[in-house]
């Protein structure tokens, strides 16, 4: 189990939710009420950010057997052709529930799906448009939420913007992880503050919904990414 967790960079899990409920509560004015698409759209969420870290373990996979030689994959403590099966799987359910969820979020998840595979496969060694292209994985994160609203707001298209900027910056700084020992912490620490950006989205877009949803991301799923980060890994 171990190790798998290790794969899914569980504490970066924590981060994820954030994005679509931010979406959803600025393009809907902190709407009171959540349907089941929000719940489909979550779990979407974590979907295809779990195939987005895999495929890139996947990719970086004869590096990682120089550099990085404890990571699952390189260690062999996973098998390449399962870790292969499972984001196939986890790319047809997320793509699955977006359906369910509705046609411009179905729209919204293939375009994601595709700027994911385009950064893991090839757009990533890039390093400027590499780092644009991961900051973009995360807007449109923020955007999934946001087509369950009957439209997407401004608010809601500055959020993505502001996420998918501060991401890209991360992304920059994370290409020099191998150089410096105290940069991986570093990147999980800016990764982890997302949860407390998201909270500031979630609290500007108003309504006992929004506030609610601040106070959980902010009292609950920073402090447990913090503590779970303590035993895992985040870059």
């Amino acid at each position: 189990m171990k190790p798998w967790l290790q794969l899914f960079r569980v504490p970066n899990l924590f981060t994820v939710p954030g994005d679509p409920l931010a979406g959803f509560l600025l393009a809907s004015a902190g709407a009171l009420v959540f349907g089941p698409g929000t719940a489909f759209v979550l779990i979407a969420s974590l979907l295809f950010y779990g195939f987005g870290l895999v495929l890139n373990d996947l990719m970086d996979f004869g590096e990682d057997l120089y550099e990085r030689p404890k990571r699952p994959l390189p260690s062999y403590a996973i098998n390449k052709k399962t870790a292969a099966l499972t984001i196939r799987f986890l790319a047809i359910i997320a793509l699955f529930l977006c359906w369910i969820a509705g046609p411009h979020t179905f729209l919204c998840g293939c375009i994601l799906l595709l700027a994911i595979i385009a950064y893991n496969c090839g757009l990533k060694k890039i390093r400027i448009i590499g780092a644009i292209n991961m900051g973009a994985c995360r807007g449109l994160n923020v955007l999934l939420g946001a087509t369950l609203a009957p439209a997407i707001t401004t608010p809601a298209l500055i959020a993505a913007a502001l996420i998918a900027a501060y991401i890209a910056g991360v992304t920059m700084l994370a290409r020099r992880e191998t150089e410096n020992p105290a940069i991986p912490p570093l990147i999980g620490k800016l990764i982890r503050a997302l949860i407390l950006i998201q909270a500031v989205f979630c609290a500007i877009a108003g309504g006992m919904a929004g506030w609610i949803s601040a106070a959980i991301l902010a009292l609950a799923l920073w402090p447990l990414s913090r503590i779970v980060g303590k035993r895992f890994y985040s870059s």
